[in-house]
């Protein structure tokens, strides 16, 4: 077993188990454009708060 873990903290960071998740925002974004109008949207995925825009 030891070897295994020393195999992926090289690869990996690795947390004991008693150390909690930390959390994370992961955003979508999309974008759209339609000639000279350029659209977007994005949507945080872990709070589903979104957001969206229109520029020239």
């Amino acid at each position: 077993m030891p070897k295994i873990y020393e195999i992926l903290a090289e690869r990996y960071v690795l947390r004991s188990r008693e150390q909690p998740n930390q959390p994370r925002a992961v955003i979508q974004m999309d974008t759209v454009v339609f000639g000279e109008v350029f659209a977007f949207t994005d949507m945080d995925i872990s709070t589903k708060e979104a957001e969206g825009g229109v520029r020239k």
